[in-house]
């Protein structure tokens, strides 16, 4: 992630597949009660956007902090510096892995710097699976039943129906598998085209950008 990408981020609404949170949650917290309840917040709304929606379903999610939930009448966000955290994607993975199944594959996290204040972007990359809580949740505002399957219609994090995690997980397997089945690029093919200065070598060039990470 890097600051022209989160730029583009900043500037779009809350989504099924883009969280942003003013503040980290207080997962170290002294007290015991609330360190539970935040990490558990933590992991519904990782697993939310994990899990997306029936029209998401196989895309990259964020989870930016350090940013308003809301934009202002200028299509802007007002920041807040998090550049303290001491954040590993090791450790993240580990609470969010305790309680589901199956186990979250990977998390990214990124200090990116904007208008001098440093945010957290923790992006959750595609996978063909749909994640179920294994235990129940308690977060700071509701408990949570075990089994079940969060997922995000626009900002808000909801719980499926057995008939939307029956679609949900046909379409992350079938996105997915499409994704990891297309056809390698022939770059020696449009490098040779190119240096014929072709239009078919230019076109080829302008459909093989690079995958942003």
């Amino acid at each position: 992630m890097n600051n022209t990408e989160l730029e583009l981020l900043l500037h779009r609404p809350e989504s099924a597949t883009l969280d942003f949170k003013r503040q980290f949650y207080n997962i170290d917290a002294a007290d015991g009660n609330i360190r539970k309840r935040q990490r558990q917040e933590f992991v519904k709304d990782i697993l939310s956007l994990a899990n997306g929606n029936a029209n998401v379903a196989g895309e990259t999610a964020h989870l930016v902090i350090g940013a308003a939930e809301t934009l202002d009448e200028n299509g802007n966000r007002e920041l807040f510096d998090v550049g303290g955290l001491d954040i590993k994607s090791q450790k993240l993975l580990g609470i969010v892995n305790s309680f589901c199944e199956p186990p979250l594959q990977d998390l990214w996290c990124d200090i990116v710097e904007i208008d001098n204040k440093q945010l957290l972007v923790i992006t959750i990359p595609p996978s063909p699976y749909l994640y179920e809580t294994t235990q129940k949740l308690e977060t700071p505002t509701q408990t949570y039943s075990p089994y079940v399957v969060f997922v995000r219609r626009d900002e808000n994090v909801d719980i499926a129906s057995a008939r939307e995690r029956e679609a949900i997980a046909q379409l992350k397997r079938l996105r997915y598998q499409e994704t990891q089945n297309a056809p390698p690029v022939q770059f020696g093919a449009a490098l040779g085209a190119l240096l014929m200065g072709s239009a078919a070598g230019n076109q080829l060039v302008k459909t093989t950008g690079k995958k942003l990470q």
